[in-house]
């Protein structure tokens, strides 16, 4: 069985950069390329209202909006 990871589109949500690069360095090794990226919690819900995403990650523990509340 295989899947096509290459349709999914992604959001990540994280307060902390490197942290951002990695999950974008490690989607990018598994297939998938439709990857955005925000900064904080704000800017995620921003991205996350404007676009459909397959999954979200995100940090718990961000401010001023956490990733739960997110």
């Amino acid at each position: 069985m295989s899947y096509r990871l290459e349709n999914l589109r992604i959001l990540v949500v994280d307060d902390n950069a490197h942290i951002r690069q990695l999950l974008r360095a490690i989607l990018n090794a598994i297939g998938i390329r439709a990857i955005e990226v925000a900064e904080d919690g704000i800017q995620g819900f921003d991205s996350f209202c404007r676009f459909d995403y397959d999954l979200v990650f995100t940090d718990c523990e961000m401010e001023p909006i956490t990733g739960i509340d997110l």
